[in-house]
């Protein structure tokens, strides 16, 4: 059985814009992409590089360390050296709260 913990207010996110948040210690990206909240591991999987610093556009993240690049709305690794794909987390939108499904 899931369980569903709060992420952010509906209002911190932004399209466009990444928010770096920490839950129980896990760090995360939320985004929003064509009106859709996405919540992604924060953390690039090539080496252990905080991706809240790396370049975003049109829905694609790339890790600035080895411009590895992530498709947020999958978590696809799109070129090396990264060849794992980021953890994207089922969103729900309740009472104007982000919350993910654990």
């Amino acid at each position: 059985m899931s369980e569903l913990v709060k992420v952010c207010n509906l209002d911190e996110v932004k399209e466009g814009e990444l928010l770096p948040v920490t839950i129980e210690q896990v760090p995360l990206l939320v985004t929003k992409l064509n009106g859709k909240v996405i919540v992604s591991s924060r953390i690039c999987t090539h080496k252990t590089f905080d991706l809240a610093e790396g370049i975003y556009a049109d829905g694609f993240l790339t890790c600035p360390l080895h411009a590895s690049t992530f498709e947020l709305e999958t978590g696809e690794a799109l070129n090396p050296p990264a060849i794992d794909p980021l953890t994207i987390y089922p969103v729900v939108i309740k009472d104007n709260e982000v919350y993910i499904e654990i």
